[in-house]
Formats: C-alpha cells, structure tokens, sequence
C-alpha cells in the first residue's frame, strides 16, 4: 500500500473545513480500500500508460495494464485527448504521476501528493486530474486538492497563470477553472493556518473542531466514530416537523438540504450493522442469511468449448464487438463507425444549486410517456 501524506492534497477538503477530521482519522486507522477504489487504481494505470504511449511515439506498444477492461481504456481514451486538446502551444513539456510537494510553501510538514498529468508551458501551468468513479461529478472550481497540487507544482516551475482540468469520462464531464499565482498564494496561507490547527488538534490535545457537511464527510474514515455527524443527523430521524408532502416550500427546502448528509449517516449506521453481525455481535431486530450467489461461469472456456464442438447442435453465439471494445481494438475504425451509435438519452436529475451545469426545464407529459 502506497504511503500517504498526513495532510494530504486529496483529503484537504476534510482537513481544510473539518480540522478535527485529522486526529478522528487517524485513531479510527486505515480502512481496506473498496473495490471501487481498486478499480480507479487499475483505470489511473491505464491512462498513464496511454498518455505515456501518446508522448513517446518511439515506444513499440502500450503497456498492457493487469485488470483492465474497455470500459477503462475507453475513459483513459478520452482523458489522453482532451489533454492534447487543450495543451498550450509553444514549446511545453509533459509530466505523467507526477509527485510534488507543497510543504515549503505551506509551511507544513510532508505535504505532498501525486499530479495525474501536468503539462508546463511558457507561462501556463496545467494541472490534469482524471476521476474514473461516476457517481460525483467533481467541479474544478476553487477545488482544494488541486490548488494543493498547484502550489506543490508551482514550487518547480513557475507559471503567472495555472488551468486546472478535472476530467470524468464516464460522467462526460471536463471541468475547466483558470486562476493565478497571486489567488493559488492567498489559497496557501488560508490552508497553513488549517492545517497547523489540525495538526495541533491531533498532536497537542487541542479541542477538536468539527464541522459536519456532505463534501468532508462523505469520503472520512471517522463516519463511525464521528460525534458531529451523529449530533447533526440523528436529530432528524426524531423530529416532529411536518412531513414532507405537507411541509411549507420552506421547512421543505429546509429537509432536502439534508439529504446528502443524512445519507452519509444512513450509510455508515448499515456499515456498522453489517461489521457487528459479522463479528459475532448480536444486534436486535436484524440476522444475517446468503445473498444471492454469482452469476453462473466456465472454470474453463476452452475445454467447454471443445467438448460442445464435438457435438450436433449449435451452442455458441456470435456477435458484433461492442463501441468501446472495437475503439480498443481499432481507433480508425471506431471512427468509421461512430456516426451509428445510439446512446439513451439522458433523463433530469436533482443536484444542488451550486452544481455548475444549466438548469432545465421539465416537460412533465414526455416524462410520464416515456414511463409507460
């Protein structure tokens, strides 16, 4: 397992808003990464390798990575264009993981963290950060991990104007934020001063100061021990405000401000559930019984295979590659082909008002048609 800076640049949206966050984490320790966190590891490999390929034109081939699949390669696919897209003209160079380091700038001890792609031109510093997980969209915009990575780069080079690019290819997203060494310096002295707090909170005894919200607690290990989230949500559950289809646009604007973070809670107590009963601990009102098993495979397509041949009958299938795994196969193609591919489209979802995309408007009848 890799080593982790204790202030790090991923986790400052914690430590930043939620200094007490620092010291909960670390008696709480290191959780076990997911299965989610596996994959992006995996996806992270795949677009350096293909960027990789893309600067080096003298390599023979790609690196194949070990866990990849189209969906993957397809995402790093898109990751590596948009970067040639938007790299600035001019005589520039391009950096793949990247390791930088803001600690003289912050004045803080081992903070580090590692660029995806950084791309330093004359006087433009850009920083590239690929997300393959498509359940948040992420916004560039005042992002804290990557103004961290900026300082830590801008300690290297120097740039009067950095771009930052968070790109989301299984979101369709590429968020775009244009700033300057003057604002990204301002950013160093707010994240010192927290980051010397949080540090003292979780070496000096300091009282902890911990601040509830949907952005520091959604990726935190101390969920289960945390007191703030607790006092903050478990109140909710026991109120006796109206219902919600009886709630006042107000009191209702009120409730669904919560959502996110009651959600969070909501998750963390089945966590916890789940980790008791698994450990023996009884816990009432609640059992554990099998889930459903696996999908059903060969353990060896190719002895199947020629035991079916052998047969009269036709047991096997023959299909068209699907649009990523043709684009893996043959970038030219997939180009060919791409005027005849079909996506579903897109349906409203409901995000916050400080999402970035434009608003819609709903057209109630289509909705309830295309239910039917």
């Amino acid at each position: 397992m890799s080593t982790h800076a204790r202030l790090s640049s991923s986790g400052s949206s914690r430590w930043l808003h939620c200094p007490g966050s620092l010291k909960l984490e670390e008696d709480a320790g290191v959780e076990e990464d997911s299965k989610y966190a596996r994959e992006g590891t995996v996806a992270h490999s795949v677009c350096e390798s293909l960027l990789l390929s893309v600067l080096s034109p003298s390599m023979s081939a790609r690196r194949e990575v070990e866990g990849e699949n189209s969906e993957m390669y397809e995402a790093a696919y898109k990751y590596v264009c948009d970067i040639e897209k938007v790299r600035p003209s001019g005589r520039v160079e391009t950096y793949v993981e990247r390791r930088v380091d803001m600690s003289k700038t912050l004045g803080l001890p081992e903070t580090y963290g590692t660029v995806d792609c950084l791309v330093v031109g004359e006087k433009v510093l850009q920083v590239h950060d690929f997300k393959y997980g498509k359940g948040i969209r992420v916004d560039a915009e005042d992002n804290s991990q990557m103004q961290m990575y900026a300082l830590g780069a801008l300690e290297e080079f120097d740039a009067s104007v950095i771009e930052i690019y968070i790109h989301q290819p299984r979101l369709k997203s590429l968020s775009y934020w244009r700033t300057t060494k003057v604002a990204l310096l301002e950013f160093a002295r707010f994240a010192s001063e927290r980051g010397k707090l949080a540090l003292k909170m979780a070496d000096e005894g300091f009282p902890l100061e911990l601040l509830a919200s949907a952005s520091s607690c959604r990726w935190c290990n101390a969920k289960r021990t945390c007191p703030q989230l607790k006092d903050r949500c478990a109140p909710q559950f026991r109120t006796k405000k109206p219902v919600p289809v009886s709630a006042s646009h107000e009191e209702f604007a009120l409730m669904a401000g919560q959502i996110e973070l009651a959600k969070i809670y909501i998750k963390t107590v089945e966590e916890e559930l789940r980790s008791r009963l698994l450990r023996g601990v009884p816990v009432r009102g609640f059992k554990l019984v099998d889930g459903r098993a696996g999908r059903r495979k060969w353990c060896d397509e190719e002895l199947v295979s020629s035991k079916l041949s052998s047969l009269d009958k036709d047991f096997f299938t023959h299909k068209v590659l699907s649009p990523a795994q043709i684009l893996k196969k043959d970038k030219k193609i997939y180009e060919l082909l791409e005027k005849y591919i079909v996506r579903k489209p897109s349906e409203p979802v409901v995000v916050g008002a400080e999402d970035k995309r434009l608003g819609v408007g709903v057209d109630v009848k289509k909705l309830l048609e295309k239910k039917e």
